[in-house]
């Protein structure tokens, strides 16, 4: 037991991302939402994802960032998770059509990789991102951001970080964010 704890928290660290929000701990019973405030203007060169009634807007300058600061190799946490959000971010990058100008916003012309999704909810809650309500057609000033857990004992258990509108039913978005 005392050697499987250790990997399941690096499985768990392996989906943060280095988010710099805070996130709660993994591997407990947790229900905990929380409002993230959002970009409220384009950026001048996004991609646009849409998802489930919205359209997820990532700054193409962001991106670009992610994938400049990745390194080569890794020999620390933090490198791999940089390698892990640069190779994503690539990947996303990839999944848009070329951008004609600087100052256009593109949407995704193949569907993303389950994986590059992580990404997305890492600039979700760092409220990076801006999100269209498509019914509306307006951006959304926040966001909630839930972190459902549970745990059924020492090796069993999952969670999942899941977003919505905020005062709606059903989340556009969701992942899988530790298992046990």
């Amino acid at each position: 037991m005392r050697r499987l704890l250790p990997l399941l928290a690096l499985f768990a660290m392996s989906f943060s991302l280095n988010a710099e929000s805070v996130r709660p701990p993994t591997g407990v019973d947790i229900n905990e939402t929380y409002t993230v405030p959002l970009r409220t203007e384009l950026p001048s060169s996004c991609i646009l994802l849409p998802l489930n009634g919205v359209e997820v807007i990532l700054a193409r300058k962001e991106l670009v960032r992610i994938v400049d600061a990745k390194p080569s190799s890794w020999n620390s946490e933090s490198e791999r998770l940089a390698l892990i959000a640069g190779n994503r971010a690539a990947s996303i990058l990839e999944s848009a059509a070329p951008a004609n100008t600087h100052t256009d916003c593109v949407q995704l012309r193949q569907p993303l990789k389950d994986d590059s999704l992580y990404l997305i909810i890492n600039l979700l809650e760092k409220g990076t991102a801006a999100v269209r309500n498509l019914r509306t057609g307006q951006l959304v000033s926040a966001v909630e951001v839930r972190y459902v857990g549970v745990r059924c004992g020492p090796t069993c258990g999952n969670g999942a970080i899941l977003v919505y509108l905020p005062q709606h039913n059903g989340p556009f978005l969701s992942v899988a964010w530790w298992s046990s």
